[in-house]
């Protein structure tokens, strides 16, 4: 195989291999309120979260910061570092990998050809948000 070759199919490789971490954003739904519950409920940075699953969904929550899903129950809260596009209204999100993980300060969020360095992933308790939220909803029913 001539070098020229080589080098092409070793580039579409890794140009497959950045992609497949690469998936489209759901439309942000909500507003402050999510934003907020998402904060209030993330813990403290972890080094990176595996994004080994096949169920992967990314929703922008603010200029700089996007909810990662890696299953139905496991949310993380990722901002970005500034400046950068801003990720509220990018029409697709990904994320880069390094094998089957996503690293704080080496992974990038991809947003409409913006690369932006991730800056923090945090882990949400996402049982405990749903459980708050459903005693505001039911407190706000019974009027107090």
């Amino acid at each position: 195989m001539s070098r020229a070759k080589s080098l092409l199919t070793g580039f579409s490789v890794l140009a497959a291999a950045l992609l497949a971490g690469c998936a489209s954003a759901p439309a942000a739904q909500g507003g402050s309120a999510d934003r907020a519950s998402y904060v209030a409920h993330a813990g403290p940075p972890v080094d990176h979260l595996a994004f080994h699953t096949t169920y992967k969904r990314l929703a922008a929550i603010s200029a700089d910061q996007l909810v990662v899903w890696t299953n139905l129950q496991q949310p993380y809260l990722v901002t970005v570092r500034r400046p950068c596009a801003n990720l509220w209204f990018a029409r697709h999100i990904g994320v880069t990998q390094t094998g089957d993980n996503v690293y704080a300060g080496a992974n990038l969020v991809k947003a409409d050809g913006w690369s932006c360095a991730i800056k923090t992933i945090q882990p949400v308790d996402y049982r405990q948000m749903q459980q708050d939220q459903r005693r505001q909803h039911e407190a706000s029913a019974s009027g107090g």
